[in-house]
C-alpha cells in the first residue's frame, strides 16, 4: 500500500532534507558490471533463508586475517563474482522512495553514474524534476524548477561519500590499503546468524557490514553521518537493511531495502529500472545538458522554482552560501 501523497511544494524543510538522505539506497543497487537491467525475468533472492550451497561466512569469533579472507571471498561470489563487480564502468537505475515522517511522499530517485566520479541524480514526483544534482569531476551543479546554479561544496562532500560506499557495498575494494577491514562481532537475529565486518574508509567514515551466515549476503549496513551547518553539527546513525536482491545477468542487485535513522523508519526503497554499461559519456554530465534538460521541466501553471518548497530551499542555501563565503576569507 503506497503511503498518502502530500504536495511537495508544502513539505517543510525538515521533510525536504530527508529526501538527501537515501543517496546511499540507490548506490547499494548499483553493483553489477554486466549489460542488462531488471526485467520479469529477474528473481528476488531474500536475505534471510537456507543457502543454496555452502557459506564459508561462518568465521566465529576473533580478526584472524585468514578468516576475514574466507568471509569476503564468499561473499563475492554470492553476488556473481569478483570479475563482474570490478568491471562496471557506468550505470543508470530508478528507484521508488517511500518517506515515513510526519509527512508520507513518494519520489523517483533516477541516477547515472560513471567511473570515476561523475554523477547526477534526478529527484522525481509526477514527472516534474524538483531537484537535480550533477557533478562531472570538477564542478557541482544543481537544477531547481527551471534553473542551475553552482551546488554547495558540503553538498558535493555527501555525494562523494555516497560514490565512496557504492564502492564498498561491491565489495572488491573491501580489505585493500585504502579501505582495511576487520572483523566485528558476530550476532544473532531472528533466522540466523548476522557477522559484522567493519571498513574504515578513506573520508574518515567508518562502515558497519553484517553479512548473512547462510546466503553470504549483506543483510545490513551501519554508519554514523555528520552534518555541519553554520553553528552547529547533526549527528545521524544510519542503519539501512537489505530485505532482498535481485538477480540480473547472474549478478546480485539490492532490490528492497529499509533506512532508519535514529532507530525510526524513515524510507523505503524499491528497485525499478536498472541498467549497466548503458554507454554513458562526459557530455552526459555537461551543464549545457543540465540546463537543457532543467529548461524543459513541466512545472505547473503559476509556479516558480521560488515557490513552497523550492522558496525554502533557495533562502537556507543562500544564507549557507555566504557563510561558507565568510569562513573561507577567516
Amino acid at each position: 500500500m503506497h503511503p498518502k501523497h502530500t504536495d511537495v511544494r508544502g513539505l517543510p524543510l525538515k521533510m525536504l532534507r530527508l529526501l538527501s538522505i537515501p543517496i546511499l539506497l540507490f548506490f547499494l543497487g548499483v553493483v553489477s558490471p554486466t549489460p542488462g537491467c531488471t526485467g520479469g525475468e529477474a528473481q528476488a533472492v531474500r536475505t534471510q533463508g537456507p543457502a543454496e550451497k555452502a557459506c564459508a561466512c561462518r568465521t566465529g569469533e576473533g580478526d584472524s586475517a585468514d578468516a576475514l579472507k574466507r568471509l569476503l571471498s564468499a561473499a563475492v561470489q554470492a553476488r556473481g563474482g569478483f570479475a563482474k563487480l570490478q568491471s562496471r564502468e557506468d550505470d543508470y537505475s530508478v528507484v521508488r522512495i517511500a518517506y515515513r515522517d510526519v509527512y508520507a511522499t513518494e519520489v523517483l530517485h533516477r541516477t547515472w553514474t560513471m567511473k570515476p566520479d561523475s554523477f547526477r541524480q534526478d529527484t522525481v514526483r509526477d514527472g516534474v524534476i524538483l531537484k537535480s544534482q550533477q557533478y562531472d569531476g570538477s564542478t557541482f551543479l544543481e537544477g531547481y524548477g527551471r534553473r542551475v546554479r553552482f551546488g554547495l561544496q558540503k553538498d558535493l562532500k555527501v555525494f562523494l561519500e555516497n560514490l565512496e560506499l557504492n564502492r564498498i557495498f561491491s565489495l572488491v575494494c573491501v580489505g585493500t590499503e585504502p579501505y582495511p577491514a576487520s572483523l566485528g562481532k558476530r550476532i544473532r537475529q531472528e533466522g540466523g546468524w548476522l557477522q559484522e565486518v567493519i571498513v574504515e574508509a578513506p573520508s574518515g567514515l567508518t562502515y558497519r557490514l553484517f553479512f548473512d551466515e547462510d546466503t553470504c549476503l549483506i543483510a545490513r549496513l551501519e554508519y554514523v553521518e555528520r552534518t555541519q551547518y553554520a553553528e552547529s553539527e547533526e549527528v545521524l546513525s544510519i542503519v539501512t537493511h537489505v530485505d532482498s536482491y535481485r538477480k540480473v545477468d547472474g549478478v546480485l542487485v539490492a532490490d528492497r531495502l529499509r533506512l532508519f535513522s535514529r532507530g525510526t523508519l524513515k524510507a523505503k526503497v524499491r528497485l525499478l529500472e536498472h541498467k549497466f554499461n548503458a554507454g554513458l559519456t562526459a557530455g552526459f554530465f555537461s551543464a549545457e545538458r543540465l540546463r537543457q534538460d532543467m529548461a524543459a521541466n513541466p512545472l505547473k501553471q503559476g509556479t516558480s522554482p521560488t515557490d513552497g518548497i523550492f522558496e525554502q530551499e533557495w533562502k537556507e542555501s543562500a544564507y549557507r552560501k555566504i557563510v561558507e563565503r565568510l569562513q573561507t576569507h577567516e
